[in-house]
């Protein structure tokens, strides 16, 4: 399953618990876009490949909602209720636990250690 398959089917399936009250789709561009795949494409790909959100999105808080301000002249809301289910839903999933990230979280700890071993004893040559 590719990263776009497996972000949106996760939203999809949790979606009930993020907008329980609110619609589940975003107007962006002149599109409807369900929720899932605009946070895929116009948040996380930008800010994980640019570092940046896209040109014509202007993240800013309003008071208990963070708003993004299009350059059409439109705003779409996410108040910090659905910052927080969002939050709990990844927290929560099975595949995000301790017991299912175990084995790549001891991948990292080892690279960790080694990099550290090579600094320290690069630092004694010095």
């Amino acid at each position: 399953m590719s990263d776009h398959e497996a972000f949106t089917a996760f939203l999809r399936e949790e979606i009930w618990r993020l907008v329980k009250e609110h619609s589940d789709f975003v107007v962006y561009q002149g599109r409807q876009r369900p929720i899932e795949e605009f946070l895929y494409k116009y948040l996380r790909c930008h800010l994980v490949h640019e570092a940046r959100t896209p040109v014509d999105l202007y993240p800013m808080r309003n008071g208990d909602v963070l708003t993004i301000d299009y350059g059409d002249g439109t705003v779409a809301g996410f108040s910090r209720l659905l910052l927080a289910r969002l939050n709990d839903v990844v927290w929560r999933a099975p595949e995000n636990s301790y017991e299912a990230t175990k084995a790549e979280l001891d991948e990292v700890r080892k690279r960790r250690a080694n990099i550290g071993l090579q600094i320290d004893a690069a630092a004694r040559r010095d």
